[in-house]
């Protein structure tokens, strides 16, 4: 598979692989290899959200899944897997490591601002034009 002309059509045939075939644990970290020599990340994500279940339950198997989906540059790609991973697989009922993500500590209160007292109002400043004319003006027109 890795020596196809494009990602598309590797990610394809490694699908079919997976899907077709009981892999053992070097077979998948073969592939896992290739996926992430893969420059798509959208391929990448295809495959590897389709293998999250194979790896699940093998620390070594997860290890290695989660160093590939951590060298993808894509931040919505990585993101899905990631959010996958914490959904865990959905045919089994209990998670393993892989479904854990650990828990992402609260971002501590901002103090209160203390409250501003009132100032006290500025009077208003009389105008030139509220000024009374004098006869006696000394601003020559």
């Amino acid at each position: 598979a890795g020596g196809l002309d494009s990602d598309y059509e590797t990610a394809r045939v490694l699908v079919a692989l997976g899907d077709e075939c009981e892999l053992e644990k070097r077979e998948t970290l073969e592939l896992l290899g290739i996926v992430d020599g893969m420059d798509s990340d959208y391929e990448k994500a295809q495959i590897l959200e389709r293998m999250i279940r194979t790896c699940d339950g093998d620390d070594e198997l997860e290890e290695a899944l989660l160093d590939v989906i951590d060298r993808i540059d894509s931040d919505h790609e990585s993101g899905q897997l990631y959010r996958q991973l914490r959904r865990g697989p959905k045919s089994r009922s209990s998670r393993s490591s892989i479904g854990t993500v650990p828990a992402v500590p609260a971002i501590p209160a901002i103090p209160a601002i203390p409250a501003i007292e009132a100032v006290p109002a500025i009077p208003a400043v009389p105008s030139v034009l509220d000024m009374p004319e004098k006869a006696d003006n000394p601003i020559p027109e």
